[in-house]
């Protein structure tokens, strides 16, 4: 498995000489010899591949007082570019309260989804 970034282009080709025969079905015929001359091309594109790379993505950090905090996010738009197979995203919110008698720390994980 390749680590490489990107992609890789390679080409090769080639000739090769050779004398091929044709034997006849009738009697009394000599086989015929035919001189032959083949050729080869070929094309490989080899993509690289980082398997496992996690990307987090911040989209906001608000800060509230109040009894009542609340924040919507809505038409929020992702692209995953370079990518060769399926990718997963998952969203997620932590929210931390501190108060003179706790700190509390909650994290909300959203299902993960297929892109």
């Amino acid at each position: 498995m390749s680590t490489s970034n990107g992609f890789v282009m390679a080409n090769s080709g080639g000739v090769a000489p050779s004398i091929g025969a044709e034997l006849p079905l009738g009697p009394g015929q000599p086989p015929i010899l035919i001189p032959l001359i083949t050729g080869q091309y070929n094309n490989v594109v080899s993509v690289g591949l980082k398997p496992g790379f996690v990307v987090v993505v911040p989209v906001v950090r608000k800060e509230f007082k109040g009894a009542n905090p609340w924040i919507m996010i809505s038409a929020f738009h992702l692209k995953i570019d370079g990518c060769v197979g399926q990718s997963f995203v998952r969203s997620y919110a932590t929210l931390t309260r501190i108060t003179d008698e706790s700190d509390v720390v909650l994290s909300y994980v959203g299902s993960t989804k297929a892109v």
